[in-house]
């Protein structure tokens, strides 16, 4: 099989996503923004060449871009046959593919656009971060992480008994979630989620992927 890389800075919460499901498989990659000796650039020319909108993370694979998250999770899926993570039956391939996409729209939009990066990439004057933003974006972030964990009940997995797609999505949100200064108040209605995470980053992909 031809080594994937895929295109991303380190602390992309969806780079780490293709690296979990890549170790997942058991699939040999390489990541990082340089490609062919070159670095591209976070939101420029030379990265529109390889995705339209000029995001990240993009796979490259035998000399062709593939973009979007989940997509890529699937493509990975498909050259791993019969080894791979997609589920036998239709409604739990529903299932796994509504909430990797629910997941990769509205959850990450609240829970690192809004809220983490507002803390790793300050907004405010001089760089400082907006705790008037943090403000009105945390009940927002409480209720979502309720609905999470609704979700998962005390399942092992996020969809059931089987590792998926919707965990290697989740599974760096939440890890960046936690790190934040408030975080102990916003876990605070939960009881299923830290203890999940906790598990996500045991699991062999999780020590590689999350090693400090």
């Amino acid at each position: 099989m031809l080594t994937p890389h895929i295109l991303g800075p380190e602390f992309s919460s969806f780079l780490r996503t293709v690296r979990l499901y890549c170790e997942e498989l058991a699939i040999n990659y390489t990541y990082g923004l340089e490609i062919d000796g070159k670095n591209i650039t976070l939101g420029s020319e030379a990265l529109k060449q390889y995705h339209p909108f000029k995001k990240v993370p993009v796979l490259i694979y035998n000399n062709t871009a593939i973009f979007e998250t989940t997509t890529i999770c699937r493509f990975l899926d498909n050259i791993s046959k019969p080894n791979n993570l997609t589920p036998k039956d239709p409604l739990t391939i529903a299932l796994v593919d509504e909430w990797a996409n629910a997941l990769s729209l509205y959850i990450d939009k609240i829970l690192i656009r809004q809220y983490v990066v507002e803390f790793a990439f300050p907004k405010g004057p001089n760089k400082t971060i907006r705790q008037q933003a943090i403000n009105e974006i945390k009940p927002k972030v409480i209720e979502t992480l309720e609905l999470l964990d609704k979700q998962l009940t005390d399942k092992p997995f996020f969809c059931g008994t089987f590792y998926s797609m919707a965990d290697a999505i989740l599974t760096p949100m939440l890890d960046y979630v936690a790190q934040t200064p408030e975080s102990e108040a916003l876990f605070n209605n939960t009881k299923n989620l830290l203890p999940y995470l906790t598990n996500m980053k045991e699991r062999p992909s999780g020590r590689v992927v999350f090693q400090k």
